[in-house]
Order: C-alpha cells, then sequence, then structure tokens
C-alpha cells in the first residue's frame, strides 16, 4: 500500500509546483466566444498587468545606488516576471487578431 500511495503523493504535489501567478497561453478554448467588450477588457488587463511590472523594474531600478550594488537583482525583472510579461504580450496580440476578424473598434 506505501508503494502505491507515496508516488501518488509526489505525482500530487509536482502538479500544483507551478507558478501561480503563470499567465495562461495566448489561445484559449472559448477565445471565439468572447463578445468585443470581453475582449477589450482582457487586452485592459492585461496592459495593465505588463505596465505593473514594468513599473517595478523602473522603481527597482531607480533605487539608491549602493542597494544596485549589493543587489543587482533589483534592476532587472526576474526571468518569470519577463516571460509573464511576454506571455501577455503574445496573449494580446492575438486578442487583437481575434477583435479583428470579429469587426471590433
Amino acid at each position: 500500500m506505501k508503494k502505491l500511495f507515496f508516488p501518488a503523493v509526489l505525482t500530487t504535489l509536482a502538479a500544483c509546483a507551478g507558478d501561480p501567478r503563470a499567465p495562461a497561453d495566448a489561445r484559449q478554448p472559448g477565445d471565439e466566444t468572447l463578445s468585443c467588450e470581453q475582449i477589450a477588457q482582457e487586452r485592459q488587463l492585461n496592459e495593465e498587468r505588463m505596465t505593473n511590472l514594468a513599473r517595478q523594474k523602473a522603481v527597482s531600478g531607480a533605487g539608491n545606488f549602493g542597494t544596485s550594488i549589493f543587489n543587482p537583482s533589483a534592476r532587472r525583472l526576474s526571468d518569470g516576471e519577463q516571460a509573464e510579461i511576454d506571455k501577455l504580450d503574445l496573449r494580446n496580440q492575438w486578442l487583437n487578431e481575434l477583435g479583428g476578424t470579429k469587426g471590433c473598434g
């Protein structure tokens, strides 16, 4: 019994190990059913998130000189944050394309 239980627990935990902030893929099931208003709202939310991430970079990069010497990571986005910006940008590109095919203004 223990031989079956332990691998099942590890598999379950491994499935939960992803970044909870990780954005969704550019194309998602049900995208084609979104209204023009929903597309615009999602694009706006994505833009705000990208702006906030970039602002965090600017604020941490504008910190005092001593902080940036002793903590170089304070001057740039983490790989995860940059990946999030890239995925949000791809999502917005897809939403723009989708909105164009639907005749959204």
